[in-house]
């Protein structure tokens, strides 16, 4: 099952998992890293549906970090679904999860960004990244705040691309005298 995830050999690592969770008398911490690899591994050959039901059962198994990445996914896969209004919900679900992993908190915030920007709620957009850029401290926080800058310079940039459009109100016309 790993060996096959860390090759990215998603199909094998489902098939695999599989067996695992087949085992009778599996240990939690085996049953919810063979549930997190087979969500991942669905993920990853985008099955989403099956993906986020595998994901959500590894998540009810556990409240460790491993449940907070993989209620993170799950909004992912909401959010490239299009499932805006639901992947809002995940998210604010992981945000109150206890206890909290601030990482992914911090991931969850950017795609709440993210998810706001598609909905045109620039404001709610701009609120979230700051947050992260104005209070996250832990792992790979350079990456992670310099992501939030760049989304807040995308939707300046859009902004600012709605400004030019609607001008002043004011059409200018050419009169010809002749």
């Amino acid at each position: 099952m790993w060996c096959n995830w860390k090759l990215n050999d998603y199909p094998n690592s489902i098939v695999y998992a599989d067996k695992v969770l087949g085992l009778s008398n599996l240990e939690d911490v085996t049953k919810i890293e063979a549930l997190r690899i087979k969500g991942l591994s669905l993920r990853e050959t985008r099955d989403y549906d099956n993906a986020i039901a595998i994901l959500r059962e590894c998540n009810e198994s556990t409240k460790s970090i491993k449940g907070a990445e993989v209620k993170y996914f799950v909004a992912e896969i909401l959010f490239e679904q299009g499932n805006n209004e639901e992947c809002e919900l995940e998210i604010m679900e992981l945000v109150n999860q206890k206890p909290s992993y601030d990482y992914w908190i911090a991931k969850g915030i950017l795609l709440l960004g993210e998810n706001f920007i598609v909905l045109e709620d620039y404001y709610n957009a701009r609120s979230s990244l700051q947050s992260v850029i104005d209070n996250y401290q832990g792992k790979d926080d350079v990456e992670i705040k310099q992501r939030a800058q760049d989304r807040m310079d995308y939707i300046d940039a859009l902004e600012s691309k709605s400004q030019d459009k609607s001008g002043d109100g004011i059409e200018e016309l050419e009169l010809n005298n002749n």
